[in-house]
């Protein structure tokens, strides 16, 4: 989940409705999917109709409030990251959409994740047996037997 600031989240809105391919409903769902939101819980849940200031307003509202679609990657930072493709560098619109991402971390995993190289144990059968029998944790059989023939 993403938390924008007004002045972040009304940005946003502004470059998007510059963006053709939101002005027609058919072209906005095949933005999604073209951009790797073509989950069911995104795609379905979306109104396409209405001009394109209200379609972006909820557009931007819903990815940011929806939240990770993998473990590194905020859905509104995939968005932001596939419409980025579309701005020319020269535009300050690319530079600002490069530190939106960057600065509400979009495209940032949770936490690290270690690898676990030697989890089994490292002695051979041999040696566990011998820590398991040599071990006095078995009972008495006559302190066996009096329970059984209760």
């Amino acid at each position: 989940m993403v938390h924008l600031k007004s002045p972040d989240f009304q940005s946003i809105i502004s470059i998007l409705q510059k963006l053709p391919e939101l002005q027609v409903s058919r072209e906005r769902r095949l933005l999604l999917i073209a951009a790797g939101l073509d989950d069911y819980r995104i795609i379905g849940r979306l109104n396409w109709e209405g001009s394109t200031r209200s379609f972006t307003t909820e557009l931007v509202k819903f990815l940011s409030d929806f939240g990770r679609i993998t473990f590194d990657r905020e859905a509104l930072g995939v968005f932001l990251s596939y419409i980025r493709e579309y701005i020319p560098d020269s535009e300050p619109d690319a530079q600002f959409l490069d530190d939106i991402i960057h600065k509400y971390s979009m495209n940032v995993a949770t936490s690290s994740v270690y690898s676990i190289h030697h989890w089994q144990d490292l002695r051979d059968d041999n040696e566990i047996q011998e820590v398991i029998i040599g071990e006095n944790t078995l009972l008495p059989i006559a302190f066996l037997e009096k329970c059984v023939f209760r």
